[in-house]
């Protein structure tokens, strides 16, 4: 094994000794079992890394005893090819279901609660004694935000595990009956330039004919914002500096330090030089 060679402090080291000795039996179990998945990894620097990538791959607390029976034999890159069409279908077709919160649950909220929400954040401005108030319409789009992304946390998997099966919809639900004329438009072939139609399609092919609950997998997936555990490893290209490192962070060390640019020389747009550039 080659070393990571990184200065251990003797107190640490005694507690790993103490530690190592009282759970010998269980730090080998673990020995015996990643041994053959570490057979072609010498540098312990790539066993930890190799380990932290998995991690963000799959947290094993989103994933249930019945799931984990039925996923199996499913390999972490099926996973994360999976996990990642479902984000970005859930993206984009929450943005579609927006239209139907507001027109349903917002405005019946509304209606009964208005009155009371807009008086309490006036008294809260008198506390703060706020010199100007807020316009109440800045308050409302903040509220209805916040209500959608709780609406969103609790029903959207639900809504996309129904826009794959072929369920009927039930009655009186009018998000469902919007959801199935959307899938029966979408059967049909209809809407072939959207962003979101090849996650769709993907989706739809993958596991609308499988034996999995749907929404419990749905649930195991993380987005980007849900990379919170601390990583195993200590790795310098990542943006955070004498903090600890969390997933998000060696996520982020793949991409370029300050993101995608999509800015293009004016030169190659137009057929001669800007007169301006000379003034």
């Amino acid at each position: 094994h080659e070393i990571i060679g990184e200065v251990t402090s003797l107190k640490r080291q005694k507690q790993f000794k103490a530690i190592l000795a009282e759970r010998e039996e269980e730090v080998q179990a673990f020995r015996d079992r990643l041994g053959s998945i570490f057979a072609d990894l010498s540098a312990n620097y790539d066993k930890i890394l190799f380990l932290d990538l998995l991690r963000t791959a799959v947290d094993p607390e989103k994933v249930s005893i019945s799931l984990l029976a039925e996923i199996g034999h499913m390999s972490v890159l099926d996973f994360v090819d999976y996990q990642g069409h479902f984000i970005a279908l859930r993206k984009s077709f929450a943005k579609l279901m927006e239209n139907a919160f507001i027109d349903h649950d917002f405005t019946a909220w509304r209606e009964e609660h208005f009155t009371q929400f807009i008086k309490q954040k006036r008294d809260e401005e008198l506390e703060r004694k706020q010199r100007y108030p807020t316009p109440y319409v800045d308050y409302l789009v903040e509220e209805r935000s916040r209500q959608y992304a709780l609406f969103c946390r609790e029903h959207m998997d639900s809504f996309i595990t129904f826009l794959l099966s072929e369920i009927e919809p039930p009655l009186g639900n009018p998000y469902y009956q919007e959801i199935a004329c959307w899938r029966q438009e979408l059967r049909s072939g209809a809407y072939p330039a959207l962003e979101w139609r090849e996650h769709y399609d993907f989706l739809h092919k993958h596991l609308s004919q499988t034996s999995y609950d749907l929404c419990e997998l749905f649930a195991a997936f993380r987005e980007f914002s849900e990379l919170k555990r601390p990583l195993y490893g200590k790795y310098p290209l990542t943006l955070t500096r004498n903090i600890e490192q969390i997933e998000q962070d060696l996520i982020a060390s793949f991409y370029p330090l300050y993101g995608y640019g999509h800015l293009s020389a004016h030169a190659f747009g137009q057929a001669a030089t800007l007169g301006s550039i000379f003034k």
